[in-house]
């Protein structure tokens, strides 16, 4: 933990008003585990800390956060990994009031302006630097178009490194650490928060107390720590996500769709150079220039349709699961109707029709997931 954390008192400024698990009613987690499967003690303190973030409200630390968190999810789609998506997802969430939980599905953005970035490279560098295949005498500095592509890619990639680490300070979840038994944390970072926003929250240790019954005792010991870890090994946090048929349901839902939209989305964009490049062949304009121009027309469609995605989860007739159905359903028609297509334009126009309700359903989804699941069951949810 920072050092100017550390500073800041647990006891948090004074004030008649005090937070109370029964004053956290409009914060409460909506997520498909039902009231009372969770500790009882954790709900109360969970919705403590919802009500202090929510009081707190969005501010300059959350919008910080939005950015260097964006860093993650760019790179995931600069280099096709993956892994920062649902850890960066999971901890913006965290500290999102509730009020602004919809910049949740926003944040894909920076996933298709990444697209876009990547593209614009690619462009020029792979449409002039790149050996044709019917050329016999490709030279290494004929076809240097994809180390200069890779070269710029990393450069860019390290940029958001050290902006990342090194000139902002991610704060632990304090749902987490309260969830650890470490409260004194949790209300430290509660408090270093608001101060970056520049306001001040009443939020104390004693709030996070009073949620625990006569003599509850906090099992942080070694011994308990062992048996933590050897319960991680049980699967316990899996077996909570299918408790009930209602909670099975939902989880195996949302692992159908995942896998599918897995399937297909990465495969398409994967070889939607490769297409573009023999399509158009086929059509008399298959060159690497023009397939990588074409590519970034598709790439800045996928913008909008972030930011569509973000409004229209907040409409109360669409909603998320409205959305998500609505954009499956249309990438799934436009992906079919491209192969109808019987010259450039019409590849073109389609695969545009494509990208746009591709990137609604993929914000959609990725706000959709972890909000389904509480900090505990979180991390085996995503995954």
């Amino acid at each position: 933990m920072p050092d100017d954390v550390e500073a800041v008192k647990a006891t948090g400024p004074t004030g008649d008003e005090k937070l109370s698990p029964s004053s956290d009613n409009a914060s409460e987690e909506a997520t498909i585990i039902p009231q009372g499967a969770l500790d009882p003690v954790y709900e109360a303190k969970a919705r403590v800390l919802n009500r202090a973030i929510q009081d707190i409200g969005m501010g300059w630390y959350q919008w910080q956060l939005f950015i260097v968190v964006g860093f993650g999810w760019a790179s995931d789609n600069l280099w096709p990994i993956w892994g920062n998506l649902p850890v960066d997802s999971a901890i913006f969430l965290e500290f999102l009031p509730a009020s602004h939980q919809y910049l949740l599905t926003v944040l894909s953005i920076d996933w298709a302006l990444a697209q876009v970035v990547a593209t614009l490279i690619a462009w020029p560098l792979l449409g002039n630097l790149t050996c044709q295949q019917e050329e016999e005498n490709c030279t290494r500095s004929k076809n240097a178009g994809w180390r200069w592509f890779v070269i710029t890619v990393g450069g860019l990639t390290l940029l958001m490194f050290f902006i990342r680490f090194l000139l902002f300070s991610i704060y632990e979840s304090p749902k987490y650490l309260m969830g650890k038994g470490r409260d004194e944390q949790a209300v430290l970072i509660v408090h270093e928060v608001a101060r970056r926003n520049g306001k001040t929250t009443n939020l104390t240790i004693e709030d996070l107390r009073a949620c625990e019954p006569p003599g509850y005792v906090a099992k942080t010991d070694a011994s308990t720590a062992v048996k933590r870890h050897l319960e991680k090994l049980s699967f316990s946090h899996v077996r909570a996500l299918f408790s009930s048929r209602r909670l099975a349901l939902s989880t195996g839902l949302i692992m159908v769709v995942w896998a599918l939209i897995g399937l297909g989305y990465p495969l398409y964009n994967a070889f939607l150079p490769f297409i573009q490049a023999t399509r158009g062949a086929d059509f008399g304009d298959g060159s690497t220039y023009l397939t990588y121009r074409n590519s970034l027309i598709i790439a800045v469609l996928g913008v909008p349709g972030a930011l569509l995605g973000g409004w229209l989860i907040e409409l109360p007739r669409m909603g998320r699961k409205g959305t998500l159905s609505l954009s499956t359903v249309l990438t799934g028609v436009f992906l079919y109707c491209s192969t109808t297509a019987l010259n450039s334009a019409a590849l073109l126009g389609w695969n545009c029709a494509f990208s746009f309700t591709s990137n609604v359903m993929y914000a959609v989804l990725y706000g959709f997931t972890p909000e389904l699941f509480p900090t505990p069951q979180r991390g085996p949810g995503m995954l």
